[in-house]
């Protein structure tokens, strides 16, 4: 008997070793999770920086390429504007007959959609 209490000891013994090295390798693996855990969360909030970043970037770029489309094209009709007043100015009778001239024919394209 005393045997089998030695035995069932030592079972016990062992099963109670192999719970305590289980319970520390978990623990091992809590703190390493946690560790991961950690960077991803770091490395997720240093690309959401990278992305609102470039994501201004754009937005500036953009808005300046707006700025000097809308330049250019002030710039031409000014120019283009500055033009016809040039025109009208120096032939007054050829403008009124070309203005006419359109008048008409807008009046015409107007009729025969109605």
């Amino acid at each position: 008997m005393a045997k089998e209490t030695e035995k069932a000891e030592a079972k016990t013994k062992g099963v109670q070793q192999a719970r305590a090295a289980v319970s520390e390798k978990l623990e091992v693996a809590k703190e390493k999770l946690g560790e991961v855990s950690a960077a991803a969360g770091k490395r997720l909030r240093e690309v959401k920086d990278q992305a609102g970043q470039a994501t201004q970037v754009a937005r500036e770029k953009a808005a300046e390429g707006l700025k000097q489309g809308y330049d250019r094209v002030r710039k031409d009709f000014d120019g283009l504007n500055a033009d016809v007043n040039a025109y009208v100015k120096d032939n007054p009778g050829r403008s009124i007959l070309i203005a006419a001239g359109i008048g008409f024919v807008l009046g015409m394209m107007m009729r025969r959609e109605r």
